[in-house]
């Protein structure tokens, strides 16, 4: 039963974590809310222009919002960190 479980874990291990975590596809844009402040990444075919310019409809997507201290960062692969405030 022990090697069983062992087999089990090393084979699905690698596949869970790969579903976790790493950069977005390159059109990619995600965003996640809590109340007013908003964080996301975008990947490596979004520009920070482009999210910069469009802010209001990426970030900010609520009726009358307007974005406030929006930070927007590339790394070195490309891709987008972005986070803000959103406020009416």
């Amino acid at each position: 039963m022990t090697r069983k479980f062992f087999l089990a874990a090393v084979v699905t291990a690698p596949l869970a974590l790969s579903a976790c975590g790493g950069a977005p596809s390159g059109d990619a844009l995600n965003n996640y809310r809590d109340g007013a402040k908003v964080t996301g990444t975008a990947g490596a075919n979004w520009t920070e222009a482009e999210i910069r310019s469009n802010a209001f409809g990426v970030v900010c997507s609520g009726d009358g919002e307007k974005v406030t201290d929006l930070v927007v960062e590339k790394d070195s692969e490309g891709t987008i960190k972005f986070s803000a405030t959103c406020v009416k």
